[in-house]
């Protein structure tokens, strides 16, 4: 019985304080991969709108533009329609398209495939067309793969802490109810013992006075409890045996 209660209350806080550390380390991976991707990708809404620039414009652009200068070698932009890639802007590379296929069917507005950071333009016509830009960031990756590396070991460590807390919690928790049984028990086991001396005195006078002065009915009531007090302190002192064998 107490091992039972101690299973329940141990599962109870084992799982309440491991939903909550999770959920907590959880959100915070979802947060901070949502950030990094926003970041990165923020970038290629500047690269999209410079790819439809004519060459002049871009030149201009570049030497108008005093703080950061747009390497467009690791940049590329495809059309798909229908699932299909109808054109590009940039050299074709059939590797790229690779990565263009899956950051496609993917359905996502934007993520990583590969090293690559991308993002989705969907068209608002019929025809299921898509603009897909890919950018090479291996940093941006290397952070993606950072956060999932922190968030499965965090949680690995949040559920050894959660448990070390819970095995504890619950010895503390169970620790009255324990001493109570077992204050219980004793003081059964010690009252059985101690009833069977005066009980055995009773029943032995009972047969020294029913020798002497013969049997009558007030000494048949007297031999029928003693039988009934002699079964209910073997009955306890059973109760207390099997008690004992059950925590074992």
């Amino acid at each position: 019985m107490i091992k039972k209660l101690e299973s329940k209350v141990f599962w109870i806080l084992m799982v309440s304080i491991s939903t909550i550390v999770l959920g907590v380390i959880i959100l915070f991976a979802i947060l901070n991969y949502n950030n990094t991707i926003n970041a990165a990708t923020s970038m290629l809404d500047r690269f999209d709108n410079f790819f439809r620039m004519p060459n002049d414009e871009r030149t201009q652009t570049n030497n108008d533009d005093n703080r950061m200068e747009i390497d467009l070698s690791e940049t590329y932009t495809y059309m798909i329609e229908n699932g299909k890639i109808v054109d590009s802007i940039g050299n074709k590379n059939e590797d790229i398209e690779q990565y263009v296929y899956k950051a496609y069917k993917q359905n996502k507005e934007k993520g990583i495939v590969g090293n690559y950071v991308y993002k989705v333009r969907t068209s608002k016509m019929k025809d299921e067309r898509a603009t897909i830009i890919l950018m090479e960031d291996e940093s941006v990756v290397t952070r993606i793969k950072f956060i999932y590396i922190y968030a499965i070991s965090g949680s690995i460590i949040s559920i050894i802490i959660a448990y070390a807390i819970s095995k504890k919690v619950s010895n503390m928790i169970v620790k009255p109810v324990k001493e109570t049984m077992e204050s219980q028990k004793r003081f059964i086991s010690d009252a059985s013992h101690e009833l069977k001396t005066p009980l055995a005195v009773i029943e032995a006078n009972a047969d020294v006075l029913e020798s002497n002065i013969g049997k009558s009915k007030w000494m048949e009531y007297i031999q029928s409890e003693i039988a009934s007090m002699d079964k209910l302190i073997n009955n306890l002192l059973f109760l207390a045996k099997v008690e004992n064998v059950k925590e074992l």
